[in-house]
């Protein structure tokens, strides 16, 4: 997750669609999107 923020330049609760697409793209199938959106979101508000 952290590296998908960092390669995207995300700063924000905004780019949180951009970061969210890049995983699924990545890790589909692989990851519990309900369970990492709210981990995006908490990276990004900080």
């Amino acid at each position: 997750m952290d590296a998908v923020v960092s390669d995207l330049g995300a700063s924000s609760v905004r780019d949180m669609g951009r970061v969210m697409a890049e995983l699924r793209a990545r890790h589909a199938g692989q990851m519990d999107f309900g369970a990492v959106g709210a981990m995006v979101k908490q990276r990004l508000l900080h």
